[in-house]
């Protein structure tokens, strides 16, 4: 009954939709960045391994502060309207792929990014959900989450097949 509530219902669609385009480029990027730039699985690795430091790093620190002091829904917007513009840059500006310390940087930020909208939009779930059924109304957002996540995934295949790289990372945007 709770989760068929518009409110529910609607963050459920948005939890579902950020979701698939987080598991388009998790996916994507080590296949761009092996496939296409030519780095090393290793490269690559250590580049992740870092944003996923950082970004975790300053979840804990900044990300939370941040979505308490200036409120969910504005750090939601603030966030995506972010990453937006920096997928768009990253897949505009395909004549500087070429360097690797610009596409680790788009890496790091986009992770960093990512978990703080992640932060943003769990803390927005969470108060959404009815203390009754609530752990179980979240449990809901998390499976929609990584139905999302492997939607994402599946998709890579079918969008690298009809398009290049540029309109492949820019159909993040279409999903944020």
């Amino acid at each position: 009954k709770v989760f068929f509530l518009p409110v529910s219902f609607i963050m459920g669609m948005g939890v579902f939709s950020h979701s698939i385009g987080k598991g388009l480029i998790d996916t994507l990027l080590p296949i761009f960045t092996v496939q296409e730039l030519g780095w090393a699985d290793t490269q690559y690795s250590q580049i992740f391994a870092t944003a996923n430091l950082i970004s975790g790093m300053a979840g804990m620190f900044i990300g939370g502060a941040l979505v308490d002091f200036f409120g969910k829904v504005r750090m939601i917007s603030i966030y995506l309207f972010i990453l937006m513009i920096l997928v768009g840059m990253m897949a505009f500006f395909s004549n500087f792929w070429s360097n690797s310390t610009l596409v680790s940087g788009f890496i790091i930020a986009f992770y960093i990014l990512t978990t703080f909208n992640t932060i943003a939009i769990f803390a927005t779930a969470m108060r959404l959900c009815w203390k009754r059924v609530a752990a179980t109304q979240f449990t809901l957002y998390m499976a929609i989450s990584n139905l999302g996540l492997a939607l994402g995934a599946a998709i890579v295949g079918p969008l690298a097949g009809l398009f290049n790289w540029k309109y492949v990372i820019l159909s993040y945007i279409l999903f944020v």
